[in-house]
């Protein structure tokens, strides 16, 4: 007997803080794909001009720029049959979530990071909070909020991916020199702290026409600026953001990818996306790239510096090798990263969260005149957030020499200090981590 798979159509509304990059194409890639269900997407933030542009080309309905109408998001949550939240440590969607009473529904959360290392955190408050929370990778599972939690807490996961069919399709084209590319986060949160000095070894190994080609930003022009004080800027193209990275991916010989030890990312798309490409891609041995990349299959996985130089000269010296990877990076495409299987696991887990009641929910928070401070210290939960609840002066002075603490972004209190200038609390902690 032939069972045939359930084709309910449900409602679904999609929340997410902004439709930018990683995130903004995780979701593109899924709605491109998935026909069974019908979307709409509220954007707390901006979007992207190049996402405005291709979610309008599927039709979808999309609101954006509504941190200011908590109110009318509520009130439409009432007309969906699913309420799916993208979750990671971002000041509009945790403002959001902690001052608000969310009406009756169904509510799932896939969280796009991998809560490993703070401030970019799950906290056992958020993932008690849905009706099921959906992990990008397996990675997460280890956490120690995870372990804490009760049995009746549904977890699950889905690798994200996105519309990256079009990267498997991209044929190598034939060039002068040796390119090593870069994709994604210009910014030590996390690039290897010592991105540019592993640079300066492999130039100094000598490699004819050796050419970096790091595409992406947030700090592209400082990090340019020091790498033209070290006197080899000349041999680096930071393009900043760009429309076209199929064009420059078609030309690169390998992905070299030094991520440092404590990075945010979960399922990394840039990642996928080289590895779609046929690129043989060089990485540390960090918990994702060791989920990601098959050693000697897809890419070398390094555990130094030293061996991250000495992969990258071993891929520049034996091209036959680095023709092997690439047809093995192809393979690899077929059998994980493809959008065909995350839509059929999102379709079952709709059909799955279908089976129970909607119901209200509101965050677990004492505090009646909730604050911006409030809102950052409940998204770093009581490991993360005590040193602010006590507010530790030295302590916080100390958190703030940190790299993963110093960007503007990820969840760092200077996110939150950005976002919510008002808060005298936060401008203020904000300070001691800049030492001022």
């Amino acid at each position: 007997m032939v069972i045939e798979e359930k084709s309910l159509r449900y409602k679904i509304l999609h929340i997410t803080s902004h439709l930018g990059g990683g995130v903004g194409n995780a979701i593109l890639g899924y709605l491109s794909q998935n026909k069974k269900q019908d979307h709409e997407v509220i954007a707390l933030g901006y979007t992207l001009p190049e996402v405005q542009h291709k979610i309008n080309q599927l039709k979808v309905s999309y609101t954006d720029y509504m941190y200011n109408k908590h109110k009318e998001i509520i009130n439409r949550m009432n007309n969906f049959d699913v309420v799916l939240v993208h979750v990671w440590n971002q000041p509009l969607l945790m403002d959001f979530l902690v001052k608000n009473e969310l009406p009756c529904c169904r509510l799932i959360m896939w969280g796009h990071v991998s809560g490993l290392y703070a401030p970019d955190v799950y906290t056992k408050k958020i993932l008690e909070y849905p009706d099921m929370f959906v992990f990008t990778s397996p990675l997460s599972y280890d956490l120690d909020e995870v372990k804490s939690l009760g049995d009746d807490i549904v977890l699950d996961d889905i690798w994200s991916t996105g519309d990256i069919i079009k990267y498997r399709n991209i044929k190598h084209v034939d060039h002068d020199g040796f390119i090593v590319g870069y994709v994604g986060t210009v910014d030590y949160s996390k690039m290897h702290f010592n991105f540019l000095k592993l640079c300066r070894k492999i130039i100094d190994r000598g490699i004819s026409d050796l050419e970096f080609v790091v595409i992406g930003g947030e700090k592209e022009k400082e990090i340019r600026r020091k790498a033209n004080e070290m006197e080899i800027g000349n041999f680096i193209d930071f393009t900043g953001h760009i429309d076209n990275v199929e064009d420059y991916l078609c030309k690169f010989d390998v992905f070299g990818y030094p991520l440092n030890t404590n990075h945010f990312g979960t399922c990394d798309l840039a990642l996928q996306e080289a590895i779609s490409a046929g690129i043989p891609v060089v990485v540390f041995d960090n918990p994702m790239e060791k989920i990601i990349v098959r050693h000697n299959k897809t890419g070398i996985i390094v555990h130094s510096e030293e061996e991250y130089v000495d992969a990258i000269c071993k891929l520049y010296e034996n091209v036959e090798f680095r023709k092997q990877l690439s047809v093995s990076c192809k393979n690899d495409f077929d059998e994980r990263f493809s959008i065909s299987r995350l839509d059929r696991q999102w379709n079952d887990m709709f059909n799955r969260v279908m089976e129970a009641s909607k119901k209200d929910r509101k965050w677990n928070i004492n505090t009646k005149n909730i604050e911006h401070k409030d809102v950052f210290i409940e998204s770093l939960g009581p490991k993360h957030g005590k040193i602010f609840i006590e507010n530790d002066v030295d302590k916080i002075r100390e958190l703030g020499k940190q790299e993963r603490w110093k960007t503007p972004f990820k969840g760092t209190v200077h996110n939150y200090s950005n976002y919510f200038p008002e808060d005298r609390v936060l401008r203020r902690w904000s300070g001691i981590m800049k030492g001022i």
